[in-house]
């Protein structure tokens, strides 16, 4: 399969340490601990009559992969449970003081973990013969293991027992008619990557079969489908354990929503999880991807743990849970849904305008023609030129001018050649659109397509920026500076509302709840800031939190003004003292007017929110839960 192929099904192949990030949390750890107490107990027979009991207990597990490729996850699941077997019989049947073990007259007639405990589900030949082959030889080794523990040659001649590897779609068949929900233990594996922009028009197809009319559900990732045909198939034996890896887009922006308004309804609880990790897999050319893993079911499994990356470096935190929510934080089990108007009564944020001028006849003029506009009709020049900025624009510092024309400059602007050839251009693609909206707007060929500019000063805040910034950018622009869709803007915003959204804690609620561009952070109006949960901020933390927001632009108005851009002076390596110290600053104020004492981390942080917003969202709540009203406000 090569690398566009592997793109368009999502293939992906996964490495034997992100196997076991999946198969110990979900069933290999428990086993292990279990088989370390048992192996502690007295030398009894009632020892022994244990040790046989979890004996039977490994060789009556099933386990299903419904997207298993080549078998990677079913191999290395088998091979553990092999290896705990042998352990365990080697218990069982101690050896004598000449180190044989006399009980043992046929190795066969004691192994009982076997290949035929393992099904998969895969969409291709090649891979799926694979899998049963590789399960085949995995057995043939272990075997050889077991021989030289033991002393006795061991063969699985003939062949009684096979793995169940069936070459289908695994979202359009039954899982049952390979595997009885009845009968299956685990359901494990790693669905195909595909981003909910990059579905074929098969896939699409494959996401209304599992998803039906369920709101937005277009917008998942392909994987999603596995999540919810996993939790139809527990409908009928409640005690199966699944866990997924997936695209951490999954657990993003407004994916979480659309999902578990599925999935909770359906009794789903979310068991355990990694937190985003960078993929790392075994076949040429890493997977430049980040994933989440995520274990649930629909009992309610104690104790849940969450493990994190604090870097790149492949190590991993865990900490122990109360819940886990969509966000894959230790937070009420909330997800966020996309809200027209704030949370909070904060001021509203917009996108900016979209010109609809194809590829820039407005909204987009080069320097040399500013400069020629300036030259010849300076008066033309000074009414319908104006500075324009998007995320790039405004991060990088990139000078960029735009056509702003009202109504009340036509006559004039119509006077200059250069932007009446522009503006005809502009009708004539607004005509040639299949889209009825933008056939109507070649009406008014001299205006953007979308207009929101504020009619104050306003804050700006892209809507892209790099992950490895501690704070997205933001500042004040004024009126005339026209902001594109690829910002967002809130008119009149002031220093409290900056102060607010460029603080750690509000940094915090990003990282965890938005979309991502790549890795990118992708801020928007409706996921991001509409549910953020203000502080309610007596009069003052709110002046505190002012002087500490004009602090921070005080800071970086010098190197503003020497040339830095936001790029620079955020850069993670290399902000400035000046700057960081104002920063740390307005962090304090901000916690303390939410009454703020936890941890700097963002999962502290994020789960401190994530109770703001339950209460703020549900102000009155039954009797006992522990909620109450609470005034909102910011």
């Amino acid at each position: 399969m090569d690398k566009s192929e592997r793109r368009e099904k999502g293939a992906h192949y996964t490495s034997e340490e992100n196997i076991h990030k999946v198969i110990g949390p979900l069933f290999l750890n428990e086993l292990r601990e279990e088989f370390e107490k048992l192996k502690s107990l007295p030398a009894t027979k009632a020892r022994e009559n244990e040790l046989q009991k979890f004996h039977n207990k490994l060789a009556s597990m099933r386990f299903l992969d419904p997207a298993c490729g080549c078998g990677n996850f079913l191999v290395t699941a088998f091979s553990e449970l092999r290896r705990l077997e042998l352990k365990t019989l080697l218990e069982i049947h101690p050896a004598d003081p000449s180190g044989r073990r006399q009980t043992v007259l046929d190795i066969a007639e004691i192994m009982k973990v076997n290949v035929g405990q393992f099904y998969g589900i895969e969409l291709d030949d090649f891979p799926a013969l694979i899998a049963e082959t590789a399960l085949w030889l995995t057995d043939h080794q272990l075997n050889m293991v077991a021989s030289k523990a033991f002393g006795k040659h061991f063969l699985r001649i003939p062949l009684r027992q096979s793995a169940s590897i069936r070459k289908d779609n695994a979202l359009r068949t039954d899982w049952t008619t390979l595997l009885p929900a009845s009968q299956c233990s685990y359901i494990l594996g790693n669905p195909p990557f595909v981003g909910a922009r990059s579905k074929t028009t098969e896939q699409k197809a494959d996401v209304k079969c599992i998803f039906g009319d369920h709101k937005g559900s277009g917008d998942l990732d392909f994987v999603a489908c596995w999540y919810a045909k996993a939790a139809r198939y527990m409908e009928a034996n409640p005690g199966i354990r699944a866990a997924l890896v997936s695209t951490n887009s999954l657990t993003q922006g407004e994916q979480p929503g659309i999902l578990w308004s599925f999935l909770r309804p359906l009794g789903v609880r979310i068991h355990f999880a990694y937190r985003t990790f960078k993929w790392e897999n075994e076949a040429s050319g890493n997977a430049a991807v980040h994933c989440v893993i995520i274990g649930f079911g629909l009992s309610d499994l104690q104790p849940r743990r969450i493990w994190e990356s604090p870097d790149d470096q492949g190590r991993s935190e865990v900490h122990v849970a109360s819940e886990i929510n969509p966000y894959l934080v230790d937070a009420p089990f909330v997800y966020l849904t996309n809200r027209r108007t704030p949370l909070c009564p904060a001021k509203p944020m917009a996108f900016g305008s979209m010109a609809n001028d194809d590829k820039g006849l407005l909204s987009d003029i080069s320097q040399t023609d500013k400069d020629a506009l300036e030259r010849e009709y300076p008066e033309v020049a000074r009414a319908v030129l104006r500075k324009v900025v998007g995320s790039e624009e405004f991060i990088n510092g990139t000078k960029r001018n735009c056509l702003w024309i009202r109504e009340t400059d036509l006559a004039a602007a119509s006077q200059v050649p250069a932007i009446r050839e522009r503006v005809q251009k502009v009708r004539a693609k607004r005509l040639e659109s299949s889209r009825e909206a933008t056939q109507e707007l070649a009406e008014t060929p001299y205006a953007w397509g979308e207009i929101r500019q504020p009619i104050h000063r306003y804050l700006f805040v892209p809507r892209t920026s790099s992950e490895n910034r501690a704070y997205v950018p933001m500042d004040f622009l004024t009126a005339e500076t026209i902001a594109t869709d690829a910002g967002l803007t809130i008119d009149g915003a002031d220093a409290y509302d900056f102060g607010v959204l460029t603080s750690s804690m509000h940094m915090a609620w990003t990282r965890s709840v938005c979309g991502r561009l790549k890795s990118d952070y992708r801020y928007s109006a409706t996921i991001v800031y509409n549910n953020y949960p203000w502080p309610n901020s007596a009069p003052e933390h709110r002046a505190a939190i002012e002087a500490a927001a004009n602090a921070v632009l005080e800071a970086r108005q010098p190197l503003l003004d020497a040339g830095q851009s936001y790029a620079q002076i955020y850069d993670p390596d290399f902000m400035p003292g000046s700057v960081r110290q104002a920063h740390n600053r307005l962090n304090e104020v901000v916690d303390a007017a939410y009454g703020y004492t936890g941890s700097g981390s963002d999962s502290d942080r994020t789960a401190f929110l994530f109770k703001l917003f339950l209460l703020l969202d549900q102000p009155t709540a039954p009797a006992g839960t522990g909620r109450t009203k609470r005034r909102r406000g910011n």
